[in-house]
C-alpha cells in the first residue's frame, strides 16, 4: 500500500510544475498586454470612458452591419484576470489587438468580423472565452442631390438609413445624427425649386463607392420592412431624389383598405403591391371582389377585371402589372352592425345613452328603456334633436342665394336657417299627444345620434326688459301678456310698449302679443325706447323735404306738359 502511494508522487509533481509554468507564461503575456495596450491607447487616443451611442431604431443586426474605419469595438478576454479593450478600426480597415496582432476586418459583416477576431485571439490564449461587441457605429460623409430642400454633404452614422438622410436634407432646422447641426454645417444655398409633393419617395437612387447602385422605395419599406427598399448608408454613398410628374405617375387604391388614396407608380408595381401600399384590407373588405380598372387609351372607356384576393400572390397571372392611371377598388361587405345609439336626458328615471336598432326603434320604446317619465316631466316642452350630415354646405347655400332673386331680408332668414340645420335639426314631435293622449302617429322611428330631452315642469313665465321687477312670474293658464307685465310691476318710463314680444321657450321664435298662447317657460320681452339724437331727426326731415320737393317738381312738370 505504501509503495502504490509513493508511485503517484512523480505524476503529481509533473502536474504542479505544468500549472506553475502556465501561470508564469500568463503573467508574462499579461504584462506584455498591459504595455501594448498602453502604447496602443496612446497612439490611437482610444477612449477609456463610456462611449455615447446615437439614437438607434433598434438593435443592430450583426449579419447586416458592415464594419468600416472608425467603428469602435469592445474586445474582452475572460480569463482568471479579465482583459477589457476598447479598439477602433483603423483607417486601413484593421484592428490591433494587443499580444495578438493586426486583423483585417474592413468590408466584413459584423458577425464575420467578430468570428475572425475571436479566432485570432484563441490562437494566442488557449484558456479563456473571448468576446467582441460593437460599442459605437462609425460616422462618415455622404451626399444627397435632386429634389430636396438642402442638397449637399452630410455627416451620417452607419446605423442610419436612406430615409434619415432625406429627412435631414428636408428639415428647415437641420439636425445631424449627433444633434442639432451648427450653422457652418448647413448647405449654403437651399434648393428654391424643392416641392415636397413632386419629390419621389419610391424611385430614389443611391450609388455606392464600389460603383453599384440600387433603387430605394421608402413607402414600400414602411409597408414590408424589407431592408432592400431602405438600406443602411455606407461610406461615400451618393443619393439622388428625382422629381416626378404627378399627372402621369400615379395610380389609386380606393374602397375597403386601411389607407386609400393615390400612390406614386414605379415600373414593376402590381395589384398586390397597390394593396400593400394601402396597408391592406379592412375588416369590411369583400375579399372576392378586388376590381382592377384601366382606361383603354384607344377607346377612352374603362375596362375592369374582378380578382379574388386569394389569387393575388407574387407570380400569379391574376396579379396584374399596373400602369399609370390604373385604379384598384376593394368593395366593402354590406354590414349593418354599427353603434347605433341615442341620448336621453331630462326628466326620465334613468338618463343616459341607449342602443337602438336601425330603422326600427321608436321614441316610446326608448323612453320605456329609460324607466319612463318622472312626475316632473314637462311634455309640452320635450324636444327631439337630430344630428345632421357632417358636410357643411352653408357656404354653397349662401352663394346660391346671392344668385337667386330674393330680398335681403329673406336671404338673411334662409341663411340663418341653413346654419342651424347644418348643426342640428328639430324633429316635430308632440310629446303631449304621444304620451298623454297615446297618439301613436307621433311615435317617430329614431335615428342614430338622436337626442331626446324632457325638461322639468317650468311653472313660470320669464318677463325681462323695461319692467319694474324683471324675473319669473308664476304661470297661470290662459292669461295674456298684460297679466304677466302687471305682475312684474308694469312698464317703466323707458318701455317701448308697442314692441313687446313673446319668445317661445322650445323654438325661440318671436311673436307679437295676441298671436300666440302664453305657455309655461315662455319669455316676454319689453324693449326700451330708442332715443335718437337731434341730428338723426334733422336728417330725416331733410330727406323728407327733398322727396316732397322732387314730387312737387314732377307734378308741376306734368301740369306744364298738359297745357
Amino acid at each position: 500500500m505504501k509503495q502504490r502511494t509513493f508511485c503517484r508522487w512523480p505524476a503529481a509533481i509533473i502536474i504542479l510544475l505544468g500549472m506553475l509554468c502556465h501561470v508564469t507564461v500568463f503573467a508574462q503575456n499579461r504584462q506584455q498586454t498591459d504595455l501594448l495596450e498602453d502604447k496602443t491607447q496612446q497612439k490611437t487616443n482610444t477612449p477609456s470612458m463610456p462611449l455615447s451611442t446615437p439614437a438607434l431604431e433598434g438593435p443592430i443586426d450583426a449579419d447586416k452591419y458592415t464594419v468600416g474605419p472608425s467603428d469602435v469595438l469592445g474586445v474582452n478576454i475572460w480569463t482568471m484576470t479579465p482583459m477589457n479593450l476598447v479598439i477602433s478600426v483603423t483607417p486601413e480597415g484593421t484592428v490591433i489587438v494587443p499580444t495578438v496582432g493586426e486583423i483585417e476586418v474592413s468590408g466584413l459583416k459584423l458577425s464575420t468580423a467578430k468570428e475572425r477576431i475571436i479566432s485570432e485571439i484563441r490562437k494566442k490564449y488557449i484558456f479563456g472565452s473571448p468576446t467582441v461587441t460593437l460599442l459605437k457605429p462609425r460616422d462618415f460623409i455622404v451626399s444627397i442631390a435632386g429634389d430636396v430642400r438642402y442638397p449637399g454633404q452630410y455627416t451620417m452614422n452607419a446605423s442610419n438609413r436612406i430615409d434619415r438622410l432625406i429627412q435631414d436634407a428636408n428639415n428647415l432646422v437641420k439636425q445631424s445624427s449627433g444633434g442639432v447641426a451648427l450653422d457652418k454645417d448647413l448647405p449654403s444655398e437651399p434648393n428654391n425649386d424643392y416641392h415636397p409633393d413632386t419629390a419621389t419617395k419610391r424611385a430614389i437612387i443611391v450609388r455606392h463607392r464600389d460603383g453599384s447602385s440600387q433603387r430605394v422605395d421608402i413607402q414600400k419599406f414602411y409597408v414590408e420592412r424589407n431592408d432592400q427598399w431602405n438600406p443602411y448608408l455606407r461610406d461615400g454613398d451618393e443619393v439622388y431624389v428625382p422629381e416626378i410628374d404627378l399627372a402621369k405617375n400615379l395610380f389609386a387604391v380606393y374602397g375597403a383598405v386601411n389607407a386609400p388614396g393615390r400612390f406614386e407608380f414605379v415600373p414593376g408595381d402590381s395589384v398586390l403591391d397597390g394593396i400593400k401600399l394601402a396597408y391592406g384590407y379592412t375588416n369590411q373588405a369583400n375579399l372576392d371582389s378586388v376590381e382592377h380598372i384601366r382606361i383603354n387609351p384607344a377607346t377612352g372607356m374603362m375596362q375592369s377585371v374582378v380578382i379574388r384576393s386569394i389569387e393575388l400572390f407574387p407570380g400569379s397571372p391574376k396579379n396584374l402589372a399596373l400602369q399609370p392611371g390604373d385604379r384598384i377598388l376593394v368593395r366593402a361587405k354590406f354590414d349593418t352592425r354599427e353603434d347605433f345609439r341615442v341620448y336621453v336626458a331630462g326628466e326620465v328615471r334613468f338618463p343616459g345613452i341607449y342602443p337602438i336598432t336601425r330603422n326600427s326603434t321608436t321614441l316610446t320604446q326608448i323612453i320605456r328603456l329609460a324607466g319612463g317619465l318622472t312626475e316632473f316631466a314637462s311634455l309640452q316642452s320635450g324636444v327631439l334633436v337630430r344630428k345632421t350630415e357632417k358636410i357643411d354646405e352653408s357656404q354653397l347655400d349662401r352663394m346660391l342665394l346671392q344668385r337667386a332673386n330674393i330680398t335681403p331680408e329673406d336671404n338673411s332668414y334662409v341663411t340663418v336657417e341653413g346654419d342651424i340645420k347644418v348643426r342640428q335639426e328639430n324633429v316635430n314631435v308632440d310629446f303631449e299627444r304621444l304620451f298623454a293622449a297615446k297618439d301613436t302617429s307621433q311615435d317617430i322611428i329614431l335615428q342614430s345620434e338622436d337626442r331626446i330631452y324632457i325638461p322639468s315642469v317650468r311653472r313660470t313665465v320669464h318677463v325681462f326688459g323695461q319692467v319694474v321687477t324683471p324675473g319669473d312670474v308664476p304661470y297661470v293658464e290662459d292669461e295674456n301678456v298684460k297679466y304677466y307685465i302687471k305682475r312684474s310691476g308694469g312698464f317703466t318710463d323707458d318701455a317701448q310698449e308697442g314692441d313687446v314680444a313673446v319668445i317661445k321657450w322650445t323654438t325661440r321664435q318671436w311673436f307679437e302679443p295676441g298671436k300666440t298662447k302664453i305657455e309655461e317657460g315662455d319669455y316676454i320681452w319689453v324693449p326700451p325706447v330708442v332715443r335718437r339724437p337731434a341730428s338723426y331727426w334733422l336728417a330725416i326731415i331733410g330727406q323728407t323735404t327733398s322727396i316732397v320737393s322732387v314730387a312737387l317738381s314732377i307734378v308741376l312738370l306734368a301740369i306744364q306738359l298738359k297745357k
